[in-house]
């Protein structure tokens, strides 16, 4: 268990990536019953022009954030790289797996 079940409750605010996500996976939450209504995700902090941004802290001073992982990040994160390298002219461009071996790259 990654926080104990007492300071999930004691938290005034529990900021998550998703809250559906967390209901399957977050094994700490789950275990102190958190219930998705108790959770607030990371673009509820953006806001619309009706209304104020979520606070990212809360009143009592004890935030909790729990990211589980989304693909949707993985694919970020990996053109993020793809960017760099591009910009830094590293790496090579290879349209199929069978230039891998003429690349010197192995996929094992």
């Amino acid at each position: 268990m990654e926080v104990e079940t007492s300071l999930i409750h004691r938290a005034g605010l529990l900021m998550v990536d998703s809250r559906s996500a967390c209901m399957l996976e977050a094994g700490e939450f789950i275990a102190a019953g958190v219930r998705p209504e108790g959770m607030r995700e990371v673009g509820e902090l953006v806001g619309t022009d009706s209304e104020a941004p979520l606070r990212v802290l809360s009143a009592d001073g004890i935030t909790i954030f729990k990211s589980v992982g989304l693909g949707v990040q993985d694919v970020v994160i990996a053109k993020l790289v793809v960017d760099l390298a591009e910009r830094k002219g590293v790496g090579c461009n290879l349209d199929s797996y069978d230039d891998c071996s003429t690349a010197g790259v192995s996929l094992s």
